[in-house]
């Protein structure tokens, strides 16, 4: 549930530290040290309840952990337009926005044949990026 527009002091400075990492996924650790560098100091706990709350209210985009690397978080706004999902690489992790007309395309075969529609901006498929494929080959 969340309560209202409230920000603590610590919520406000998580959420300007993602704003100044705009598009860039971050993970807990990676957050924790930035704050740190500013001479913030944010526990854990408040970390993790403030980027779940953000993610809720779709100010931040979350990127669920895989292959055992921590879930990473992106300052996306409250007014974003952007639609379109997300490409992740199961070796490293790597984000790829997917601006491709054909996301589309395919949000509409699924819509129209499986009859369920796809939240576009929150759609994240799962592979490997092209270095990643490369050094699997070596």
């Amino acid at each position: 549930m969340i309560r209202g527009n409230y920000r603590t002091k610590q919520q406000k400075d998580i959420l300007q530290c993602l704003e100044k990492y705009k598009n860039c996924f971050k993970s807990i650790e990676d957050l924790m040290q930035d704050l740190r560098n500013e001479d913030l100091h944010v526990g854990q706990t408040t970390m993790y309840r403030a980027l779940e709350r953000f993610s809720l209210e779709g100010s931040v985009l979350k990127i669920p952990s895989v292959a055992g690397q921590p879930a990473r978080y992106c300052y996306i706004g409250k007014n974003n337009t952007d639609r379109y999902g997300r490409l992740v690489c199961l070796e490293c992790g790597e984000v790829i926005p997917l601006k491709c007309g054909c996301m589309s395309e395919f949000a509409e075969h699924v819509l129209s044949d499986h009859h369920f529609q796809l939240d576009e901006q929150n759609t994240i498929f799962y592979g490997y990026c092209e270095e990643c494929r490369k050094s699997q080959k070596n």
